[in-house]
């Protein structure tokens, strides 16, 4: 992670955290730097909150039955 300065590095790096995208010491450096920076601890509350209130609130459609059997389809053919 290399001590991010700006807040942009450090909202990318609260992303790929969310993503787990994050090698473990670059996870290990941004939890430490939440705890010893205010402003980076409203970040990742901030980017929690957003995640949370979209899984929890955003409706998925669903796919229709021709749909699934179609990429079923796809699948078993290519595996041949």
């Amino acid at each position: 992670m290399g001590n991010p300065k700006s807040s942009n590095s450090v909202e990318q790096h609260i992303s790929l955290y969310f993503d787990s995208a994050l090698s473990k010491e670059d996870e290990i450096q941004l939890i430490q730097k939440i705890g010893n920076d205010p402003s980076c601890s409203a970040s990742f509350s901030k980017e929690k909150t957003a995640r949370e209130f979209l899984k929890n609130n955003l409706k998925r459609s669903c796919c229709s039955k021709d749909m699934i059997n179609n990429l079923r389809n796809i699948g078993n053919n290519q595996s041949h």
